[in-house]
């Protein structure tokens, strides 16, 4: 698997474990402003992800996304996100398109920290469970670091109200063969969702063209 796929599927998992709040329907929540995931809300970059867009959108207790990654190959990652008591979660993520495993967090991981002050970090332990082999269950951390924003230029506009974080994702045993893991940094800006990332030292990308419905 090369570099640019490995980011995208790490992307899937992270977030790509990502972060702030929504635009979503019905009462508005703290997780929502800033990330926007609304039905056909689309963003589009230059680098290993070239778009993130959200193409499904169910509601019964809780209200499910479905986004679709593509990365510059033009290969899809199917990442699912739940929004249950005021919270986005990271649920799992369909990499079955580029060969490999559907992947669910068991228990679900919050896509966002609870707090927005700078410097502050959160830790989630979770189980990695690769479907089709149940055995094949791993265990996980997720830290998230609250960093300092800057404004991000975006179509000759200034976004200055930014929320970036910072994702580290760890396996807990040393021996287990990664399928995610890695550090990666996303922004946001509130009402627009996310402006740009970084994958492990790669340089950052900045969003060129997003719609919100």
């Amino acid at each position: 698997m090369d570099f640019g796929h490995e980011a995208v599927i790490r992307t899937g998992g992270l977030i790509l474990v990502l972060s702030v709040m929504l635009l979503g329907c019905g009462t508005p929540h703290p997780d929502q402003e800033y990330v926007a995931l609304r039905l056909h809300s689309k963003w589009e970059f230059n680098g290993d992800i070239r778009s993130i867009e959200v193409v499904d959108e169910t509601s019964d207790h809780d209200t499910e996304y479905t986004v679709e990654i593509t990365t510059r190959n033009n290969r899809t990652v199917l990442t699912r996100f739940k929004y249950s008591g005021g919270r986005l979660y990271v649920v799992g993520l369909d990499a079955s398109l580029m060969g490999y495993s559907e992947i669910r967090f068991d228990p679900p991981i919050p896509l966002l920290p609870s707090t927005s002050k700078i410097g502050e970090m959160e830790r989630w332990d979770a189980e990695e469970i690769r479907e089709g082999n149940p055995s094949r269950s791993f265990r996980i951390r997720v830290q998230t670091t609250v960093l300092k924003p800057f404004p991000v230029v975006c179509a000759g506009d200034t976004l200055n109200d930014i929320f970036r974080i910072r994702v580290d994702y760890a396996y807990q045993e040393p021996s287990v063969s990664p399928f995610l893991a890695g550090e990666s940094e996303w922004w946001f800006a509130r009402e627009v969702g996310i402006v740009r990332y970084q994958l492990g030292s790669r340089p950052y990308e900045d969003v060129i063209l997003f719609d919100i419905p």
